[in-house]
């Protein structure tokens, strides 16, 4: 009787030990686990700030050799309304896209066309406007004024706010702007970010439609 209660105790001392074990390897990989995700998204908030800071570095370089007057021409006279999407020119000027800057994604390219066709479709209801539909400001830096200024109020940014989930990413870089002796923070400018083969590409510049 004493050897059975003896043999019963040893098997629930090292039942016992298995489990400490067990849950003590347990609370580490949960521990990890969520530094793996931490890592994984300063990792992807880092690439995304490279991507974008790439292209405007490229940008400022090369936004006058990247016109988009010649997307659209006139359907009785050369650069008068009334006027068409020229869809050649278009397909030209995203497979230089593709070929030229990598920062600009499918996505991107994607929603650009979809752009297009909605500015055949105003070009259609105004016939006399000179001034074609869409193409009064910059579609890159979402405004009128040269890149210069953009790429000059990014880099004096305090804060870009990303957003990350799986593989799509939303961002804000911010500034501060003084009203009335009240500093209030506000967006620069918003992008939309997507994840293709790997990599993060601009899906969108300034606010979603």
């Amino acid at each position: 009787m004493k050897i059975l209660i003896s043999f019963l105790f040893i098997v629930i001392f090292f039942a016992a030990c298995n489990n400490d074990k067990n849950k003590n390897s347990g609370e580490a990989t949960a521990e990890q686990t969520t530094a793996v995700e931490t890592v994984s998204s300063q990792a992807d908030s880092a690439a995304i700030r490279k991507t974008i800071t790439d292209f405007y570095d490229w940008y400022l370089v090369n936004w006058e050799k990247f016109p988009t007057t010649g997307l659209y021409k006139g359907i009785k006279k050369a650069d008068m309304p009334p006027y068409q999407i020229d869809w050649k020119a278009v397909e030209k000027y995203h497979n230089f896209i593709k070929e030229s800057v990598p920062q600009l994604g499918n996505t991107f390219i994607a929603a650009q066309k979809k752009f297009f066709e909605q500015c055949d479709e105003e070009f259609k209801k105004d016939t006399e406007g000179e001034i074609p539909y869409g193409f009064d400001y910059d579609w890159y830096t979402n405004s009128q004024e040269e890149p210069k200024y953009l790429i000059d109020e990014m880099n004096n940014s305090h804060n870009w706010k990303t957003v990350v989930s799986e593989d799509d990413a939303n961002v804000e870089v911010m500034r501060w702007r003084d009203d009335n002796g009240q500093k209030i923070e506000e967006p620069i400018i918003k992008f939309g970010m997507k994840r293709e083969a790997g990599k993060w590409t601009i899906a969108r510049i300034g606010d979603p439609n």
